[in-house]
């Protein structure tokens, strides 16, 4: 799992040439699952673009915000609680975390 894409990218113009090389040498003869992952929905989908290198290679999965459900479950609250939360953080799992 690559966190960060979109910086990666913008530190270093090769990087999704770079990776392509890895994966199409190494990572595709192996059982991975590459999950790239940016909260930057411009640039990921810049990356699977007609002129890059991971054109016709990925699929996009554009998450939301979790649940008040969810949010209790992963936070080990009431209902009520869950529903304070869930208004308070807007659900993100990151912002969660924190």
């Amino acid at each position: 799992m690559l966190d960060g894409v979109p910086w990666f990218t913008e530190q270093d113009a090769a990087f999704d040439g770079a990776l392509q090389t890895a994966w199409d040498r190494l990572l595709s003869r192996r059982p991975v699952l590459l999950l790239q992952l940016g909260s930057d929905i411009h640039m990921m989908e810049r990356l699977t673009a007609y002129d890059r290198p991971f054109y016709g290679r990925a699929d996009h999965l554009v998450l939301g915000p979790l649940n008040p459900a969810e949010v209790g479950c992963a936070l080990g609250l009431s209902a009520a609680d869950s529903i304070d939360a869930a208004l308070v953080s807007g659900g993100p799992p990151g912002i969660l975390r924190a």
